[in-house]
């Protein structure tokens, strides 16, 4: 095990986890933050996205360890932000949450479109909130690892 902190939604954390931890299971089970949730645990579906350093990450392919010192943000970090509560009532109002399981990825990334972009034409929005990043074309699944 290894003693680092991290500093999650604007707290810190002593964590004592193996090396092999990634953040995903450190945020729910060592911090009981279970809106970040593990789909795939490729880094491919999105629902384990937060915020590192102001930057969207897929927590289940980040070591919790490679984020001591880092500023994390998770859905839950995001409750009084006011583009996440406007992104909230959007998703409700067009019906956007249907199982609600990849949500908070969903509004972490659209919150990061919506604040890099400030007019995105439909292929942007369509790619930024795929697995593929918002800047790079749309291409085949293996070329986007």
């Amino acid at each position: 095990m290894t003693a680092f902190v991290l500093n999650v939604n604007g707290r810190s954390r002593e964590m004592s986890l193996a090396p092999r931890v990634s953040l995903a299971d450190a945020l729910r089970e060592g911090c009981g933050l279970t809106g970040t949730h593990l789909g795939c645990e490729h880094g491919v579906c999105g629902a384990c996205t937060v915020l590192l350093d102001g930057q969207p990450a897929r927590s289940c392919i980040t070591f919790a360890i490679a984020c001591a010192g880092a500023e994390i943000t998770t859905i839950e970090g995001l409750d009084d932000d006011e583009l996440a509560g406007e992104l909230r009532e959007a998703f409700r109002r067009r019906h956007a949450l249907q199982c609600g399981y990849c949500t908070p990825g969903m509004m972490i990334s659209a919150r990061d479109l919506a604040l890099r972009l400030p007019l995105p034409d439909d292929r942007t929005i369509r790619v930024g909130l795929s697995a593929t990043s918002a800047d790079a074309p749309a291409t085949s699944a293996s070329s986007r690892r």
